[in-house]
């Protein structure tokens, strides 16, 4: 085939079709980048300013085509493990556009499928889009080290992702109107409380890096909590999510066990790197789509500290 997109002509082009083909309740879209230092400090936010304000995330992938097997996508345990970690379901989707040359970027959002990314099992090393999908399912595959043998592997190796977690631009854009999908960050001009607890996550992600907050306080205070209950916070939050989207569809579960175990050892891992702007997850976009007519001027306490 011809030489595919990279990430970077997908991101820039398709983050364009998104903010200027959504119609709808929302007179404001903006895409921003979700790792930003600034997110991690006092008085750092979205900025956002009207009654009501809404985010998705997309985390976008390159295609490569694969023999008998469609489009495949490469996945990447750390953003895999971030996006567990940080958002609910029906809010971070790996973007994933069927394009075969940069001659189809003007199709990269029509033609790109979004997968809920709890769907998506930690460890996993690739995202296959079927030829004739949704005749055959979309599928991901764990990565197993000592699998050499390619296709003839051992299939529980590959697992199968619930149709619905696999959505069309139609999908999202209709979800986007109706507030079907994405977290709803502020109502009434007041901050909800899905978005306050995902602050939280995001204070957890970014303490395991932060040596000086394990330190005792001198003030009279206990100490901060460490980082061994900061990861199995976490990591019960993904646990429920991908449990529940899995139970409320007809798929088998895949190994909860070794989700888990992934998403523990990935969050450990994070431990040993001190403050990195990014989490695995550097060319992601947030869109974030408002609405109303009062300027509330006033920016949300994401990641502000006390």
């Amino acid at each position: 085939m011809s030489s595919y997109p990279s990430e970077n002509s997908l991101v820039v082009n398709a983050t364009h079709q998104i903010l200027t083909r959504i119609r709808g309740p929302y007179n404001q879209t903006t895409a921003i980048a979700p790792t930003r230092y600034q997110e991690h400090q006092a008085g750092g936010g979205y900025d956002v300013e009207l009654p009501l304000a809404m985010r998705l995330l997309f985390q976008y992938k390159a295609p490569k085509a694969e023999p008998n097997r469609g489009v495949r996508f490469k996945l990447d345990t750390q953003q895999i493990t971030t996006l567990a970690t940080r958002e609910p379901s029906e809010v971070a989707y790996y973007a994933c556009p069927v394009v075969d040359s940069n001659n189809q970027l003007s199709n990269a959002l029509t033609e790109c499928y979004f997968i809920d990314a709890q769907a998506i099992e930690a460890g996993s090393s690739q995202l296959y889009i079927p030829t004739d999908y949704p005749n055959s399912p979309v599928q991901a595959k764990f990565k197993d080290s000592s699998d050499k043998s390619g296709w003839a592997g051992d299939p529980v190796n590959y697992y199968e992702i619930p149709h619905t977690a696999v959505k069309t631009w139609d999908d999202i854009r209709n979800g986007i109107e109706s507030r079907n999908i994405g977290m709803v960050i502020r109502r009434s001009g007041s901050t909800t409380a899905s978005y306050d607890v995902f602050v939280d996550r995001l204070q957890d992600l970014w303490a395991l890096h932060d040596d000086t907050l394990e330190q005792v306080r001198t003030d009279g205070g206990e100490p901060n909590e460490n980082g061994e209950q900061r990861i199995e916070r976490l990591v019960s939050f993904a646990r429920f999510q991908h449990l529940q989207l899995f139970e409320e569809s007809d798929v088998e579960l895949p190994d909860i066990e070794r989700h888990e175990r992934h998403l523990r050892d990935t969050l450990e891992g994070y431990q040993t790197v001190r403050r990195p702007d990014v989490h695995g997850i550097g060319r992601a976009q947030e869109l974030v789509a408002q609405s109303g007519s009062t300027g509330w001027n006033q920016a949300l306490p994401l990641g502000s500290q006390s």
